[in-house]
């Protein structure tokens, strides 16, 4: 979406009006409450499945999805979301192009990835140390938490802190994400690499 505004000149205008960060923090809750509503849609259309077709679908009697668990899935969707958001955000405003962000885009996803492998071999022991610390770190936390969450409980404090350590990570992303739309002017027309990327994410372009 960035690239196309950068392409019809949309974003020069709307970067005159709001700062960079203000710019980020937009598209991401913008997209965001977009795809949350997609999601409320298909469970709502899951859930009208379940409640009118529980037979045809072999649903066990009683089967039910704890409100708890739906909550935190909502409050770690949001923080995922920002992260990578964020992110996507920052290759949208420095590549020229769509088919040049693809050598970026497989690293930024890298670590949701890696969650899904290493919670499906430590499924089996949702509280042994590796599944602990994927369901805290905040690039993988937003799968691996609820994955640990649906296969065993999970002691309040390090939900809470997965939580904390998700949008904190998130704003801090945000943050320097703000500073490729300000670079965005003096990099126009150079080859986008993932090591470019990098090195205006943290100012050492």
């Amino acid at each position: 979406a960035l690239i196309d505004e950068k392409k019809n000149r949309v974003i020069e205008v709307l970067m005159t009006s709001v700062s960079p960060a203000q710019m980020v923090t937009g598209k991401v809750m913008a997209l965001g409450l977009l795809g949350l509503l997609m999601t409320a849609l298909w469970l709502g259309v899951l859930w009208a499945v379940a409640r009118f077709g529980g037979s045809a679908l072999n649903i066990p009697p009683g089967f039910s999805i704890p409100t708890g668990l739906l909550a935190w899935a909502l409050i770690y969707f949001l923080g995922g979301y920002a992260i990578y958001g964020a992110q996507f955000a920052g290759i949208g405003a420095l590549a020229p192009d769509v088919n040049q962000t693809k050598s970026v885009t497989w690293i930024v996803m890298l670590p949701i990835v890696v969650a899904y492998i290493f919670m499906a071999v430590s499924f089996d022991n949702p509280t042994g140390p590796l599944a602990v610390f994927l369901s805290l770190f905040p690039l993988t936390s937003s799968v691996a938490m609820i994955g640990r969450m649906a296969a065993a409980e999970v002691p309040l404090w390090q939900a809470v802190l997965a939580a904390v350590l998700q949008f904190a990570t998130a704003y801090f992303i945000i943050r320097l994400t703000a500073r490729l739309f300000h670079a965005q002017y003096l990099l126009t027309g150079q080859a986008f690499s993932p090591k470019m990327y990098y090195r205006v994410l943290f100012g050492r372009a």
